[in-house]
């Protein structure tokens, strides 16, 4: 707003919000544009957000208004959609996953060491490394020494891998402490372990933090060879996953390199591996992250979906692709289950209140839970001992052969949707007997693929699927989700076609109930200095 706009400005400034009915041009002598026109009625609505997003809303009318309250009320309703909608797109232009950056580290992070290990593949590389590292017992630092510690030894590690790795690839902070390397320049297999001895040794030197302390640490590594151990991203990425956690078992502060061997000694790790899993149950080291779902029109968050990370005192963040398949063999995934549900309704009631929004949860259930005849007692249990209402919370089942091998499943599915919740449809077009299993299961959601949202502007027959897919999915009256949004042309696109709801790494990462709050605090003070 410009001098010439003086008056109103300063009206808007104090009180947020100005309107004259009528003779707003005599009312206002000093303003030329109200005087050139003869401008009736104004009404002036202020929609600053912060320095950089300062706007007002002007409406006027030269002649005399009937409905005059209904103006009133549209244009304070357009002037506060705006306010939110700008609100959390600066959240999410200031989240990290807008930059290629890991924030913290200045590493790269997930999504663009991902992308760096697709493109040198993709350039034929003869030989590839991919490096999965995390620190031993670093939650014991973190609830020992706090936060600002442990962010600090983060950074310290950070900048190890970049020195060692400088010249023969790229470091990335995969998530919490996990790093991520690809060696993909002037590496070999003897090259490789040079690099990993050379890491191990940095790290096992005495680190100093900013508070002028020392701290010693260790870590472990876990190794895979691309094209021998694997030739996509997945496969390298879990199969270096599982020879980190061969190191973890054979002691820590090592490497492992991973060979097929590894798969045939699952069966003695798995039998340890359920015994662990069982102890953290019981010792509450079963720990849920959320990852926001966003409404696509206003681009504010609805709300989120639950998944389970499991939290070892000296493993470290222990991947669901290890452990679940595990949990549902041993049938502990019906305590896990339980947990998570219960862990989700207490912070999606204690966040409905603090925050006074309309949030909604989503929660996956395994086809093993269904097996279970006294699942839906349980779940009204859980909802009526943490007040949600049963609207409010979602369960996602994927479409798969296991659960169409569950006996009676759709009837379970119609008991669920009978208590008042709802069901998602996850991972939607990837599945077999997809418009059979459309057609059978009461559900109110579908979520797409995101290996379809991944190729947007990439591959034409993809698109089509997917576009096919959005049609046939409104035509029947269900809501869609994008899973893995990740740009702002995949946004774009999918907001085009009609999705109702974004989840992805454009927007947020999946993240402790921590961090969701300090999200959800600075969406609320932004509005509310507003």
């Amino acid at each position: 707003m410009t001098a010439k706009h003086d008056f109103l400005f300063r009206k808007i400034n104090a009180d947020r919000f100005y309107a004259i009915q009528n003779k707003a041009s005599e009312v206002i002598p000093g303003d030329d544009f109200l005087n050139f026109y003869s401008v009736n009625s104004i009404l002036v609505f202020d929609c600053f957000v912060d320095e950089e997003n300062d706007a007002a809303l002007i409406a006027g009318s030269l002649r005399e208004t009937d409905n005059w309250s209904s103006l009133n009320l549209l244009f304070k309703q357009l002037s506060l959609h705006y306010k939110q909608s700008m609100a959390f797109k600066i959240l999410q232009h200031s989240h990290e996953s807008e930059s290629q950056y890991d924030v913290l580290t200045n590493l790269l992070n997930r999504r663009y060491i991902v992308k760096a290990i697709e493109q040198s593949i993709e350039n034929n590389t003869d030989f590839n490394a991919v490096m999965f590292l995390d620190l031993d017992r670093f939650k014991v630092i973190n609830d020992s020494l706090g936060h600002d510690v442990g962010d600090d030894v983060l950074v310290n590690i950070a900048n190890i891998l970049k020195h060692h790795v400088s010249g023969y690839g790229v470091a990335a902070r995969y998530a919490g402490d996990e790093f991520l390397i690809l060696l993909n320049h002037e590496v070999d297999s003897e090259k490789t372990k040079e690099i990993a001895d050379a890491i191990l040794k940095s790290v096992a030197n005495p680190i100093k933090l900013n508070n002028g302390s020392e701290i010693n640490l260790t870590i472990s590594l876990g190794i895979s060879y691309f094209p021998e151990h694997g030739q996509s991203v997945n496969k390298l990425i879990k199969h270096a996953d599982i020879a980190l956690y061969e190191t973890k078992l054979n002691g820590k502060n090592r490497y492992t390199i991973y060979d097929n061997n590894l798969d045939g000694d699952h069966t003695k790790q798995n039998e340890e591996m359920v015994k662990n899993l069982q102890h953290a149950i019981d010792e509450n080291q079963i720990e849920v992250y959320f990852q926001p779902k966003i409404d696509a029109k206003t681009e504010d968050i609805m709300g989120f979906e639950a998944l389970v990370r499991w939290e070892h005192p000296d493993l470290g963040i222990i991947s669901p692709g290890l452990f679940i398949p595990l949990a549902e063999q041993s049938d502990l995934i019906n305590q896990i289950g339980l947990l998570v549900i219960e862990k989700s309704c207490l912070m999606l009631k204690k966040w409905q209140r603090t925050y006074t929004l309309p949030l909604n949860m989503s929660v996956n259930l395994s086809p093993v839970q269904l097996n279970d005849m006294k699942l839906t007692e349980k779940i009204t249990d859980i909802i009526d001992r943490t007040g949600v209402y049963p609207k409010h919370l979602d369960f996602e089942i994927t479409e798969s052969e296991k659960f169409k091998s569950v006996k009676d499943a759709l009837m379970m599915f119609k008991k669920i949707v009978n208590l008042g919740c709802t069901l998602s449809i996850d991972d939607f077009g990837t599945g077999h007997s997809t418009l059979d299993y459309l057609r059978k299961i009461p559900a109110k959601t579908l979520k797409i693929d995101q290996v379809f949202v991944k190729n947007i502007g990439l591959s034409p027959d993809d698109e089509a699927i997917l576009d096919a897919t959005i049609d046939m999915a409104k035509r029947v009256g269900h809501d869609i989700v994008a899973e893995g949004v990740e740009t702002e042309e995949q946004r774009i696109y999918l907001s085009q076609k009609g999705c109702d709801y974004f989840q992805g790494y454009l927007f947020c990462r999946p993240v402790p109930a921590k961090d969701i709050e300090r999200i959800l605090d600075k969406r609320a003070e932004i509005l509310k200095n507003n």
